[in-house]
């Protein structure tokens, strides 16, 4: 589903370099860089249906998480994306993980989506809440953060501690 409003959908757009976020200006650890990849083929199977990107994103989440939790990451994902999808009236905008030019950069939904999970993961409840509320547009994000937070719990299990943020911070550790 790519919005309520079946006239909008799920586009993606090419970064503008001079007033996109670059990724690498993120906090975003490796886990939450893996999750943008993985749900950037979701929104790519949303908007064009023919290209079986789902299938892009269940292969890519088993190579990064191993089984078990590859294809449950990707289900929960996918379970997000179509949450945040259904709340929404406009369709989500994204960069195409095989966009050589977007994929350092990302969209304000992009940015909404991760930086939920980060927020929870951070366990700043309030953040998190800020982030779900503009990516669903104002309407009910509820059933996207339970899917977030799932997500966020799935972390305890496959997250290596020893992977750094993407900007070179340091070790995050969870709660």
């Amino acid at each position: 589903m790519a919005s309520k409003n079946p006239e909008n959908q799920t586009v993606h757009k090419h970064a503008n370099e001079k007033t996109s976020l670059r990724l690498d200006q993120t906090n975003f650890d490796q886990y939450e860089y893996d999750i943008l990849q993985v749900s950037r083929l979701l929104f790519l199977a949303f908007h064009c249906p023919k290209s079986y990107a789902w299938i892009n994103a269940y292969y890519l989440a088993e190579q990064i998480f191993s089984v078990p939790y590859g294809s449950t990451i990707c289900t929960t994902v996918l379970k997000a994306v179509n949450a945040a999808c259904k709340s929404r009236n406009c369709g989500i905008n994204y960069h195409d993980t095989n966009c050589e030019k977007c994929k350092e950069f990302l969209t304000d939904e992009e940015y909404y989506f991760i930086g939920t999970l980060h927020q929870i993961r951070q366990n700043n409840k309030s953040g998190a809440k800020v982030n779900a509320m503009l990516l669903c547009e104002g309407s009910s994000f509820d059933e996207f953060l339970q899917y977030i937070f799932e997500l966020s719990n799935i972390a305890n299990h496959v997250v290596d501690l020893s992977r750094r943020n993407l900007s070179g911070g340091k070790n995050y550790e969870l709660n």
